[in-house]
């Protein structure tokens, strides 16, 4: 059975989902502005992945953070600065910055953008080896 969600953007059957990025963004529009020059939608969630749709606007910033999983930022729009392990990588629209787990880093904003951010989420045990090593 085939269903489409509430913003008619997304599609989802019993193993697969599949989504319009470019349409789910013209919504974030709408919402502007936003109080902390950033907004975000998770349009996938398992208990092993992630995938989340942020944009942000110019200037704005994702403080220094970290994933339990592998995580991607697939660039859509714009420019965004990712900090970690003491460098800055500038990655533009079409670019796709892969990170290992539990590498803390942040995010700024060089331009109005967007992107989307894949994650991988570990199993129970694994997350539970990886919080004692904190």
């Amino acid at each position: 059975m085939t269903q489409t969600n509430s913003t008619d953007h997304a599609i989802a059957s019993n193993d697969t989902s599949q989504f319009k990025i470019f349409e789910e963004l013209s919504k974030f529009e709408e919402r502007r502005p936003w109080s902390q020059g950033h907004f975000a939608r998770t349009l996938f969630k398992q208990p092993d992945f992630r995938l989340v749709l942020v944009a942000m606007d110019r200037g704005s910033r994702l403080h220094e953070h970290h994933a339990d999983g592998t995580v991607s930022v697939h660039v859509l729009k714009g420019v965004l600065r990712v900090r970690m392990s003491g460098q800055a990588r500038d990655i533009d629209a079409g670019t796709i910055l892969a990170i290992e787990s539990s590498i803390a880093h942040d995010v700024e904003a060089l331009e109005d953008s967007a992107f989307l951010l894949t994650m991988s989420w570990p199993n129970a045990e694994t997350l539970d080896r990886l919080r004692k090593a904190e």
